[in-house]
């Protein structure tokens, strides 16, 4: 989620806008990424709502397989390398534009997914700093 997150954030609009002018592939990869970057705080508590539950839930279920310090070592280990490292350097590369297409249905569902708590904190952060305009 945090790779997905930077990912989304950095995608520059108007960069993304005169590609799709200039052809008709990044004209339908530019639309399916406009469908979750254009509703910005909704996708930002999503996926910040979902990281934060993976991050909690990890050490609670490795603690029932592993002794507890061990537990919290792979945690920090794993959510450092393959939850913060890798993804971000992937999200952020020269296929950004790409990954994002692939994945925004996927934000798309979990944004539906966790409606009931993610939409109206997204909508309070619409009211206390205004929509996020592009």
């Amino acid at each position: 989620m945090s790779g997905l997150t930077i990912g989304l954030a950095s995608i520059d609009h108007l960069t993304l806008e005169i590609k799709a002018k200039q052809s008709k592939a990044m004209e339908k990869s530019a639309k399916n990424i406009f469908a979750v970057i254009n509703r910005h705080h909704w996708m930002l508590v999503t996926l910040l709502f979902s990281n934060a539950c993976c991050l909690e839930a990890l050490p609670i279920y490795l603690s029932k397989a592993v002794s507890e310090l061990w537990a919290i070592l792979f945690s920090v280990f794993g959510v450092l390398v393959a939850g913060e490292i890798i993804p971000m350097a992937f999200f952020t590369g020269p296929k950004q534009i790409q990954i994002a297409e692939l994945l925004c249905p996927v934000v798309i569902g979990i944004m539906y997914l966790t409606l009931p708590i993610t939409w109206p904190i997204a909508k309070f952060l619409d009211f206390l700093l205004g929509e996020h305009k592009i």
